[in-house]
Formats: C-alpha cells, structure tokens, sequence
C-alpha cells in the first residue's frame, strides 16, 4: 500500500499544479501493530523514508514539507480499564436482570446474517430481543437504558465515549434537556476525580466533544483518555474496575497506540519550530494559514503560529492560535468542583 500511495503521489506532483497534495502512508500502522519490536518494522520505515525522497523529488525545488504522525507507538499496555463497571457502580447506568444470555443470542444472531435481513428480522422479534438488539448496536448489551442517564461507547484502544441519555435525542433517554449541562459537568468532575484500588487515576484525561444537530445522537458527550499504559475494557456488572491484559492478546498485537506523535515542518514561509503541545487537529488549520487561506473559526484545531513567517488571517473575528500551547488533559478545577457539590469551603 506505502509503494502504491507514493508512486500515485509522484505521478501527481509531476502531472499536476494544485498547489498542495496530501500523501497518506498507512502501513506502519498496519505492521507496527504486529510487529512492534521486530527489527522488520525499522526495515519498513527506512522505506517510507525513501518514499519520502521520492515525493520531495517529484515536487521539485522549493517545495515545502509537513510531515506528521496522527499518533505514535509503543508496546501494548498491560492492564484494562472498565468504564461500564464504574458507571454502574456510581448509579450512571443500570443493567437489567437476566438479560446476558438474550444480549448474547441477539449478537451471534446478528453476526451470521446480512445487515439488511437483520433489519427486517429485528423488526419482528418479541420486545426484549429488539431492546438487546438496540443496546449491542450501542456496544451496551444488558443494560436498561430507560433506567440510565450515561452509558459507555467504545472507541478505539486507550479511549472510551460517553454519551448521555437526553430525552428527544436518544431512544429511551432518562436526562431531561433543562438537566443535561449540569449532568455532564458532574459526570466530568467524577471521571477526573476517580480512583481505581489500586491508587491509579481512573482516567488520564476527559474532553468534551462538539457536534452538530445532525450528529449529536451517534457522537459520545465525553471521551476518556485512559493514558498510554491502559486500554478500555468490556467487562460490565460485577468484578474489577481493573484487570491486566492477558499475555496471549499482548502477544498478537505488541504493539500500541501512543499519545506522543511527530510533526515536521520544513520550506519556505515556515520557521521550522512546533510548540511543544501541538496537536494533531492543529495540522489542518496550520496548513491553511501556511497556504494564505482564511482558518474558518469552527475547525477543532488552533494554527500553530510559532511555526509561521507570516500571522494567519481568519474568517471571523476570532483569532485564535498563537502558538498551540494548549489541550494537555483537562485539570481538576477546586472551583468547579465545589460548585459542583464535591468540595466544601
């Protein structure tokens, strides 16, 4: 995939005059996963270097480089972290009774047909199965989301969503909109406070996320950062929040997801300087400034001004940016947390 990409990559360069082309490599990622500690993954590497050379030759001189990683690598984690158990525990979820082995039923049952016959065929199960249906399509089988104000969604590795449960935006929500603001300042303060036995933070991070009309019924309110030593686990109802990863998963996927990626900037118009927080949403908007184009004020990232010769030019008032110092893991804030009924003065 890596060789295909670059040789449509320097076909493009040599053909066209867009101004800009972006060229993805994804097979580290791929191999990275799997072979993490192999000497074949620097082997690996060492190639997507030259497809590197390759793409800044067919570009010509002149040409300035934005290289960037959406993330780094480490060796997997050795523990996982269930959210679903906490949320249980702190009265945010509720799990029906004797519901395991239909949520079970439902999932295999789902597995071994087509998407569009398991659509018509859930349309006529008895109500139970279709509640179970409903809940293993949210990755929450067993629980009574008439009964819950937030359940987990799973994402990817060490982050998990949260989403509430607001009346008129999810089938069953118990939150009533008027509720739901202060529902999530508590829900974030409990997450950022929580311990697990064995002294470790709960969570290494929480950040809100933002969605339109349109997406807020699919998007999680929350995600969770567990930190690069933990993934999220599946585990629900009883036993620990915390359990270590099996040395048999460990061993078919050595490698991990890291927070810490790399981001270079080289060529005319750029100083060549990152600051040292920047973020991998901070690539987009830093591009465009690069380029001269207005930033639109609604993109997630700020421009990443220490490493441009000229200030950026926005489309709204807002002038955000300045240097991308900001979005380490949100802190806890004495305040807030008072205000929040957690702290007394």
């Amino acid at each position: 995939f890596d060789r295909r990409h670059a040789e449509v990559g320097c076909r493009w360069l040599r053909e066209r005059d867009d101004g800009i082309a972006a060229v993805v490599f994804s097979g580290y990622d791929h191999l990275a996963h799997r072979l993490w500690g192999d000497p074949r993954l620097a082997e690996h590497a060492a190639r997507i270097d030259r497809h590197i050379g390759s793409l800044r030759r067919a570009a010509g001189e002149g040409t300035a480089l934005l290289l960037a990683s959406d993330h780094g690598f480490q060796a997997a984690p050795t523990r996982r972290v269930h959210l679903e158990r906490w949320l249980e525990r702190e009265g945010w979820s509720t799990r029906l009774q004797g519901q395991g082995r239909v949520g079970g039923l439902t999932s295999r049952a789902r597995a071994a047909v087509p998407e569009s016959i398991w659509r018509r065929v859930r349309e006529r199960l008895p109500e139970g199965w279709r509640r179970a249906a409903f809940e293993e399509a949210r990755g929450t089988p067993g629980l009574d989301i008439g009964a819950c104000r937030a359940v987990r969604l799973p994402l990817h590795e060490g982050w998990d969503g949260v989403h509430l449960l607001i009346q008129g935006r999810t089938e069953g929500g118990l939150l009533a909109r008027a509720e739901a603001a202060e529902a999530l300042d508590r829900l974030e303060a409990a997450l950022l406070l929580a311990k697990l036995p064995s002294g470790r933070a709960l969570v290494a991070g929480v950040e809100r996320q933002d969605a339109s009309a349109e997406q807020e019924a699919r998007v999680p309110d929350l995600v969770v950062d567990f930190g690069d030593d933990a993934w999220g686990g599946d585990g629900v109802g009883e036993g620990p929040l915390e359990e270590p990863i099996p040395e048999a998963d460990r061993a078919r996927f050595p490698g991990a997801h890291r927070r810490e990626g790399l981001l270079l900037l080289h060529g005319d118009g750029l100083t060549g300087a990152v600051p040292e927080h920047a973020h991998v949403a901070d690539v987009l908007p830093t591009a465009l400034a690069w380029r001269g184009v207005p930033v639109p004020d609604d993109l997630d990232g700020v421009v990443l001004q220490a490493a441009l010769q000229a200030p950026a030019r926005y489309e709204g008032s807002s002038r955000r940016g300045g240097g991308g110092a900001a979005r380490p893991p949100r802190a806890v804030d004495p305040a807030e947390l008072e205000r929040l009924g957690y702290l007394r003065s």
